[in-house]
């Protein structure tokens, strides 16, 4: 039967008729529409075709239809009227209904593509209906401004295929799950506007996932209202964009993904048991997720901030997986936390890429606005990683330490007396080796009590501070005729009343001494700068001031030995050097007029230096005082006005 114009099929009287089709019903001219009208009903029985050819084929009357529905073509159109379908009936083509109801009397099942547009109601014709879309099919829901709701009144709908649910921007006409409907969903369901599920009628229906429900497009609010109760049955869950409401999800045993800058909410307490990742939000509106599954920032082989709007508390059974491809933000994973965690179970380290840890790194990989409890969390890494707590922040480190103890800051304090900021928990001893070298830098203090090691190493921006109680850095290790040497690429601090002996070879960068006692047999090399203006620097050691620094102490007791292969300037006061002492000047000694050099010790101006000697009428007389002088170098002696003083039994003893 071929409309060859733009014509259809009505009726004027006795209430119409039946118009069979189990053959082909095809439009085959004109753009515009043909079709059915007034009281004709157009009933497709098995296997008949509908063919909307050159233009639209426009059903607006009822029909009772039966097995199988073949449609051609995209523009077969149903508009406000009710089709039945009887059990077993198939819908197999691309169908659009706007205004329509379908009433399923059984089974129906959408094999290609339904269009369905506003005012559109699925209901059933007694006893149960279900409308089933298969794997390969589409259910498009979507409507222009004034259109109706979308309807589903007391039928099950199982979802193994795609809907797109998109209603224009300012209609409030959404999906209705009416009636005790129910909505099985394990293909895909996707928001791909701001819209919602909700009822209006006989409390509603469950929304059963576990397939996919996804939020894809539109940067407003997507989810469910009213009584339509989302219920997880091990289905996964994807923000795209916008915000995906979901205030029903009290628990997950599928995936969550959360995209950079969405945002997906659930109720106030959710259980996870399955996988949270992404670099969006999850906001619990103040509440508590607890996690007994796996929380992935990022992603599997992606970086990210995952942002949880609540509390977290994780159970043994949890895991938190952290990956990293480098060492500055942005380089690995964190958990960003707006409330306080409780952790108990698993911390995994991931390095991507060929990514390897570096000696001394810090990861803050999950941090809080509240309280931070790691209770029993479990570290799974790699030899060499260690984890920290402190001041709300988890973080990951990693120490080439495998022969010694390493700081690691586990304790959350800066204090050298806490056993838990060491690899072991255990405080260093006799013996031990002890490195300081996080990445992100440390200021380590010792305070209290005695403690001796055999040797200390520091890396760049870790600095240690000496106030209180002792350290022996022995040099030696027992069982072992080695000389340990100590090298500190951090600053030392010697303060109140902190012992510091050295018995080895130490090597630091900066050394500053306020207070406290500095002695030993062992030599202190210092390569940047050195100041001491308190405390006492004894022992029978030597100290070593490198040639990058200028000392000037003005007055100033050597009773160590001292080498200077920088400058030493003296201009005011005193400098006495204690009887057995020497002070070495391997560089420059530049002393001005008013000045002195006083005691019963050497001092030695050893072959290479170049020292100058200043005597002049503004300044004074260079005094020597009961010193012996012994110049193996050069000395530039300057008078102007006033002199070289030897007095006091002192020596000048020239060889240079």
């Amino acid at each position: 039967f071929n409309f060859t114009g733009d014509n259809v099929v009505s009726e004027n009287s006795g209430n119409g008729g039946n118009f069979n089709n189990i053959g082909t019903l095809a439009k085959t001219a004109g753009a515009g529409n043909s079709g059915f009208a007034g009281q004709v009903r157009l009933n497709n029985l098995d296997g008949g075709i509908i063919d909307s050819g050159t233009g639209t084929m426009l059903i607006q009357t009822e029909g009772n239809h039966t097995g199988v529905f073949n449609l051609a073509g995209s523009n077969v159109r149903f508009n406000g009227s009710t089709q039945t379908f009887a059990d077993g009936s198939v819908l197999r083509g691309v169908s659009n209904f706007n205004g329509a109801t379908i009433r399923a009397d059984g089974n129906l099942t959408i094999d290609g593509t339904l269009n369905w547009t506003g005012g559109t109601t699925v209901t059933h014709a007694g006893g149960t209906g279900t409308l089933n879309v298969l794997g390969t099919s589409t259910l498009n829901i979507n409507d222009s401004v004034g259109g109706g709701f979308h309807t589903l009144s007391a039928v099950t709908v199982n979802n193994a295929g795609t809907v797109n649910y998109a209603v224009a921007a300012g209609n409030s006409r959404e999906l209705l799950i009416n009636d005790g409907a129910v909505f099985n969903n394990t293909g895909r369901f996707n928001f791909t506007g701001d819209n919602v599920v909700s009822e209006n009628s006989g409390n509603g229906g469950n929304f059963n996932n576990i397939g996919t429900l996804a939020k894809t497009a539109g940067a407003g609010n997507s989810g469910f209202a009213g009584q339509v109760r989302l219920v997880d049955q091990g289905g996964s869950y994807r923000g795209e964009t916008g915000t995906l409401q979901l205030a029903s999800l009290g628990s997950l045993s599928g995936v969550m993904h959360i995209a950079a800058g969405a945002t997906v909410t659930t109720a106030t307490a959710l259980t996870n048991d399955g996988i949270i990742t992404g670099s969006g939000t999850l906001d619990l509106l103040g509440g508590m997720l607890t996690n007994r599954g796996e929380l992935l920032p990022g992603g599997e082989d992606a970086l990210g901030t995952l942002r949880i709007a609540g509390n977290l508390v994780q159970t043994p059974t949890g895991r938190i997986v952290a990956e990293f491809t480098g060492t500055t933000a942005g380089d690995y994973d964190v958990v960003s936390v707006a409330g306080s965690a409780l952790l108990d179970g698993g911390l995994t380290v991931v390095p991507l890429g060929g990514a390897s840890a570096t000696d001394g790194m810090q990861l803050n990989v999950l941090t809080t606005t509240g309280g931070l409890d790691v209770g029993a969390l479990q570290l799974s890494a790699p030899t060499g990683y260690t984890m920290r707590a402190s001041g709300g922040i988890l973080s990951i480190g990693f120490s080439l330490c495998t022969s010694g103890i390493c700081w690691d800051g586990g304790a959350g304090t800066a204090l050298w007396t806490d056993a838990a900021n060491w690899t072991g928990d255990a405080l260093p001893g006799l013996n031990d080796l002890v490195f300081i070298a996080l990445d992100n830098g440390s200021s380590v203090v010792l305070d209290s009590g005695t403690h001796s090691i055999a040797g200390l190493t520091t890396t760049a921006g870790n600095n240690l501070t000496i106030s209180g109680g002792s350290l022996t850095l022995t040099g030696t290790m027992t069982g072992s005729d080695s000389v340990v040497s100590s090298v500190l690429a951090g600053d030392l601090t010697l303060s109140g009343s902190g012992t510091l002996s050295v018995n080895g070879r130490l090597e630091t960068s900066r050394f500053t001494q306020t207070g406290g006692t500095f002695n030993g047999a062992g030599d202190l090399f210092v390569s940047t700068e050195f100041n001491q203006t308190g405390g006492s620097h004894t022992g029978s050691g030597r100290t070593v001031l490198g040639n990058a620094i200028t000392f000037a102490p003005g007055n100033y007791a050597f009773n160590r030995d001292f080498e200077i292969d920088g400058a030493l300037n003296h201009s005011t006061g005193t400098l006495s050097i204690a009887s057995g002492r020497t002070l070495d000047i391997d560089g420059t000694l530049n002393w001005t007029g008013g000045s002195t050099i006083s005691g019963a010790g050497l001092l030695l101006l050893s072959d290479g230096s170049v020292n100058t000697f200043s005597a002049n009428s503004v300044g004074g007389h260079l005094v020597l005082s009961g010193v012996t002088v012994n110049n193996a170098g050069t000395v530039n002696y300057l008078s102007d006005g006033r002199s070289l003083l030897l007095n006091d039994g002192s020596v000048l003893n020239n060889t240079g």
